[in-house]
């Protein structure tokens, strides 16, 4: 009998310390979880190692250095069957704010699948480059960087049939690494069989000097009937609010110019709605490479590829904060 006492109280002893343990555990998850939780998947073995690292890398910059960020990052190795451990780390979490990845198509669709089987309603901010992809419930795509999407306007079939008669780009130096210029002008080249002019500005007044400057260069007496495309990369809020007013002031007409604007204009509701109306406007997102591309080359010696660019990307988009 009094060995029954005795291996009741241990018995007890053992749930308690285990409920204890449990109770510490789950406190630490909600410490965790105020900050926010982060899910990435990426390889972390096998041949595409270095692709995983890349990412690792890129999250490490925008979250200590750009954004100061104390949200928690789980890695999740996507060599692996990583559903199970996934399953595993949502149940503990209670709620995850995004996920990062997949890198490769078929573990994105894989991952899609899941979410929508368990009815989990997480961002995926995928890091592969299948489009279709999108048509899953709540994933993003963000396995191309502004080269890509700039690479890929130049291909579309619209924007070629223009048959423009120049190209125009006027940025934002401020936002963008200096070999960027070089890429552009190599890829209207190519894609397209012209040499793109570049104007760069860097505030306000900069800005419209260079609207002034291309606008002045127009014979308003010769009219080939093919338009100008004006690309416009790092325009931010602060220009927005005049940019529609030095569009109008020039006499930048939409029967002779085209725009297009690879920015976050769309954030500035007031402005799209007083600009969509006189101009017309194709909209792209576009990240602000520059401070990212700095703290990367400080921290790691060299630019950072195409796919960390892709997870700043994907960062930047979520919102971070």
């Amino acid at each position: 009998m009094y060995n029954i006492h005795k291996s009741y109280f241990k018995f007890i002893r053992l749930i308690s310390v285990l409920f204890f343990i449990a109770h510490i555990a789950y406190a630490q998850a909600s410490i965790n979880h105020k900050n926010g939780v982060i899910i990435c998947i990426i390889p972390e073995t096998g041949k595409f190692t270095t692709l995983g690292n890349k990412v690792k890398q890129a999250i490490n910059i925008y979250l200590n250095e750009v954004q100061q960020n104390k949200k928690e990052i789980i890695f999740v190795d996507e060599n692996q069957d990583f559903i199970p451990l996934l399953r595993s780390t949502i149940l503990y979490y209670g709620h995850i704010d995004l996920i990062i990845g997949p890198v490769f198509n078929q573990d994105t669709e894989k991952l899609a699948d899941f979410l929508n089987e368990i009815n989990a309603e997480i961002p995926i901010y995928s890091l592969s480059n299948d489009t279709n992809l999108l048509k899953k419930k709540n994933v993003q795509i963000f396995g191309f960087n502004i080269m890509d999407k700039i690479s890929m306007l130049f291909s579309e079939e619209f924007f070629q049939e223009k048959n423009f008669e120049e190209i125009i780009l006027i940025y934002n130096k401020k936002k963008f690494h200096k070999s960027f210029q070089k890429d552009f002008v190599e890829i209207a080249y190519q894609k397209v069989n012209m040499k793109p002019v570049t104007y760069p500005f860097d505030d306000v007044r900069s800005f419209s000097r260079v609207l002034k400057l291309i606008q002045s260069k127009r014979d308003p007496d010769v009219n080939s009937g093919r338009k100008t495309a004006l690309i416009f990369l790092g325009v931010n809020k602060q220009i927005s609010r005049y940019l529609n007013d030095f569009l109008i002031k020039y006499n930048f007409d939409p029967e002779y110019y085209e725009f297009f604007f690879f920015s976050d204009i769309a954030k500035y509701t007031k402005f799209a709605e007083k600009l969509i109306p006189v101009i017309n406007v194709v909209e792209y997102n576009l990240s602000d490479y520059k401070e990212f591309t700095s703290y990367y080359e400080n921290a790691y010696g060299y630019f950072p590829s195409k796919l960390a660019l892709s997870t700043y990307d994907a960062l930047e988009s979520a919102n971070i904060k």
